[in-house]
């Protein structure tokens, strides 16, 4: 046992959840992709054979790993139907290691909220400069903030 071998764990389990936070929120089109099938297929595999494996859980663990990244890079094709299907996967690690946990829907205090709106605002009126202000300053409070196609999401450190 090692504080930095701690710190790692907890590095790997924050990851974990961005990766099923941002599964979960996820907009998908209506339908369903082949290749999504044998993802979740290949991976589910993997992390039942390596626990058949004389409980193997490096090699279960690796498998969920190799899974959030192999679905990380496919995520544009990501189906409505493909959605449910990765997310029970998700929940069946999650039944061996409990990794995952609930996805939860932080509040924001009202300052917090207010300067998200105004880096907004900003971003809007391409002052840009001012846009990276805020960010700087919500970063300093301990609020992550990410640009993506679908809108802003933020997260706490």
């Amino acid at each position: 046992f090692t504080l930095e071998g701690l710190r790692g764990a907890e590095t790997t389990v924050e990851r974990l959840n961005d990766f099923k936070r941002r599964l979960t929120e996820l907009k998908p089109e209506v339908g369903s992709s082949p290749a999504i099938a044998e993802l979740i297929e290949r991976s589910r595999r993997r992390f039942e054979e390596a626990l058949d494996d004389d409980l193997n859980t490096a090699g279960a663990l690796a498998a969920v790993h190799d899974f959030a990244r192999e679905t990380n890079a496919a995520m544009k094709a990501i189906k409505a139907e493909d959605q449910k299907a990765l997310l029970a996967l998700v929940d069946h690690f999650d039944s061996v290691f409990n990794i995952f946990g609930e996805v939860k829907r932080e509040l924001l205090d009202s300052e917090i909220q207010a300067l998200i709106d105004e880096r907004q605002a900003a971003r809007a009126a391409k002052d840009f400069a001012r846009a990276d202000e805020i960010r700087n300053q919500l970063t300093g409070m301990g609020i992550i903030l990410e640009d993506t196609k679908e809108g802003l999401r933020w997260r706490r450190k």
